[in-house]
This record gives structure tokens, C-alpha cells and sequence, in this order.
């Protein structure tokens, strides 16, 4: 059930928009805002563990939309009001004061109370993001169990070890250069382990963001767009310097030599981020991940300058394993070569796939 919302405002101002059951509570905030020249309005969002119970004020209205996966609460706190938004353990916060320091006096009244996850919890929060026509880009958050690299090292092999030892040692932002990570390896050799490990090591400088649906994301400059950047607007300084880390897994078939004529422009738009005017505006870095070996993909992808890093996942050979088995504190596989996957798998008691044939993926 819809219908007319009016407010008269401050200098004959009137606001008029149709009301539905979702959209009730933001336009209590748009009237209060227009009715008591509230007129300065501020946004933030963050990840909590916290619920809507613990928001701060007077409360004027509340919205359960767990059919969207969200609930909501308009309350009067301080010299304002600030709508609340929870989307799994994404919380948006939307103020309405007379000025901006009292806008910002809301916020930390809000931020005391529904903390947001801080370095120290055990887990790193991560937002997913798909889209969703016709509402557009979408994302909601969630807590990933969080690695150090030192409890996951001994999981790669060789150069792969090295080389993603050296990603862990970045600690304020990635060094200078190219917008682009380039996993490839055969599945089963640790690259979605190696982002979780990656997202804690870098949790105090970067977020992640995983696109669950790569193939839009590359199609859609307006998905795009919305995904890498920040809305600087209405961002807090802190977090405008806050890298992003979008993460696109298994996303090969669109770096192929003939992507362009299969995928359109996804190619060009992906290498316009990496090393483009439109990268080096962002403080984002693109990781794709493939299980397509090096020699498969576009070369113009390992152009200096176009990738920050380049990690070839290998499987682990004779003396590798022996190692890694010694450090698991268990008998040695009867393996020639192995992915880490295998080794768990051999461990376990799981699935044990057979021995590939020589040659069949390259590291790079």
C-alpha cells in the first residue's frame, strides 16, 4: 500500500514521494530532516557484531525487512536523528543535524554503542557484492575465520611461497605500480586460502570485496564503478584511504587471447582499471584469480607496469611434501607431486584425485 507523504518545509519547500512498506522510515527521516531544517545530512557504514538493539536515542520507528535480509530503526539521538540500516553485519547510518559537527557528534554517539570489528577480533569482515537489476550493485557482509600467513605458509611450495611471503610483508599499501594480481595455478593449489591469509595480514589498510558475478561486473560500468570506488562524498576521511581489494575468482575466460571477440569489451575494461586513468584515480587493486595456466591468458596482461604482483600456484614435488607432512605431524603421502588440496585430502580421508600427467601446467 502506497500513497502521498507531504511536508511543508522551511522557505515554502514541499516534499512529495509515494510510501511503501520498505521505504516508510526513510521518509520519516526526509520529513523530520525537511520539517526541522535538519539541513545537513552525512553517511557512514561499517562492518559489526552488533544489532540494532544496541542504537543509541529516542527511537521514533522500526522496519524488520528480513525478506531483504535487513532490518532498520529511525531514532532521535543528540542534536539529530540517524537512521540505521543492518544488512547482515553491514550497518549504514544515516544522519540528519543542523550542522556538521553536531552530524559527526551522532555518528561517534552511534559508533560507541554498535561498534564496528576492529584488527583485533579473530575474524576479518569481507562484502560480497552481485548485481541486481533494477536495483543495481548490491553487497552484504560477512565475518571470514582469520589466518596469519605464518599458519598457512607451509601450505605453498617453493616460488609461490616466496613470492606471497612478500604480498604479507606490504603493510601501509601496495608498492607503486600496476593495479592488477594475477593468481593462476591448477585448482586445489591454495589461492582461496591464500586470501583469507591475505585479508588478515592486510586488514589495518585494505578491505576485501568479492564479485560473485565477474562476468557482469566486467560488462557493467556502473557496477564497476560503484565496486572500486568510495563514495568520497559522503566517506569519512579514513576510510577514502582505505584500499579496496576486489577479488574476482576463477575469472580466466575472460583474460583469454580471443576475449575480446567472446566477452566484449570485458578485457579492455579490466586492463582501464589496472593501469588506465580510471586505476590510478582509485585506491583499488583488482585480484583476479584463474585456473587457467599463464601461457592461456592475454599477454597484454603481463605488460610492465599492468601487475603489482604475480604469483604461480605450484603443486608440491617429492622433497615438498615430505616437508609439508613432517610440519602436519603425519605420515608421508605416497605422492610424486601433489596439490595441497591432495594432502588434505590424503590426510583425511577424503577424496584422492589420481596423479596428473608431466607438463601440464606451467608457474610462470
Amino acid at each position: 500500500m502506497t500513497g502521498p507523504l507531504e511536508a511543508e518545509a522551511c522557505h515554502g519547500l514541499t516534499l512529495n514521494t509515494g510510501v511503501g512498506y520498505s521505504d516508510l522510515l526513510e521518509c520519516i527521516f526526509l520529513q523530520t530532516a525537511v520539517n526541522e531544517s535538519l539541513t545537513t545530512v552525512r553517511s557512514r557504514d561499517w562492518i559489526t557484531r552488533s544489532g540494532l538493539d544496541q542504537v543509541p536515542g529516542e527511537l521514533i520507528g522500526e522496519c524488520d525487512r528480513s525478506a531483504r535480509g535487513a532490518e532498520e530503526v529511525l531514532v532521535r539521538v543528540g542534536a539529530g536523528i540517524a537512521h540505521a540500516i543492518l544488512g547482515e553485519r553491514s550497518l549504514t547510518v544515516r544522519v540528519a543535524a543542523r550542522n556538521a559537527s553536531d552530524a559527526a557528534a551522532i555518528h561517534e554517539l552511534v559508533k560507541e554503542a554498535v561498534p564496528e570489528v576492529v584488527g583485533e577480533d579473530p575474524e576479518v569482515p569481507v562484502r560480497f557484492w552481485w548485481w541486481q537489476p533494477p536495483h543495481g550493485p548490491r553487497e552484504l557482509a560477512r565475518m571470514l575465520p582469520g589466518s596469519s600467513w605464518n599458519d598457512v605458509e607451509h601450505n605453498y611450495p617453493g616460488a609461490s611461497r616466496t613470492r606471497l611471503a612478500e604480498m604479507a610483508d606490504w603493510r601501509d599499501a601496495p608498492p607503486a605500480g600496476g593495479r592488477l594480481i594475477l593468481w593462476h595455478g591448477e585448482p586445489g593449489t591454495g589461492k582461496t586460502s591464500a586470501i583469507r591469509a591475505l585479508a588478515s595480514e592486510w586488514r589495518s589498510w585494505a578491505g576485501f570485496h568479492f564479485v560473485t558475478d565477474p562476468e557482469e561486473f566486467l560488462a557493467n560500468p556502473s557496477y564497476l564503478l560503484s565496486t572500486i570506488s568510495e563514495n568520497h562524498r559522503l566517506a569519512s576521511a579514513a576510510s577514502r584511504k582505505q584500499w579496496r581489494i576486489v577479488v574476482l575468482e576463477d575469472a580466466g575466460e575472460y583474460l583469454a587471447p580471443d576475449a575480446k571477440q567472446t566477452r566484449g569489451q570485458a578485457l579492455s575494461r579490466l586492463l582501464n582499471v589496472c593501469d588506465g586513468v580510471l586505476g590510478q584515480a582509485m585506491n583499488a587493486l583488482i585480484l583476479v584469480t584463474t585456473n587457467e595456466p599463464l601461457r592461456s591468458l592475454h599477454p597484454a596482461l603481463s605488460r610492465p607496469g599492468r601487475c603489482v604482483a604475480q604469483v604461480g600456484f605450484e603443486r608440491f614435488d617429492r622433497a615438498s611434501i615430505e616437508e609439508w607432512a613432517q610440519r602436519e605431524g603425519c605420515e608421508v603421502p605416497e605422492r610424486v607431486t601433489a596439490t595441497v588440496a591432495d594432502l588434505y585430502a590424503d590426510i583425511t580421508g577424503g577424496f584422492r584425485a589420481p596423479e596428473p600427467r608431466p607438463f601440464g601446467f606451467d608457474v610462470g
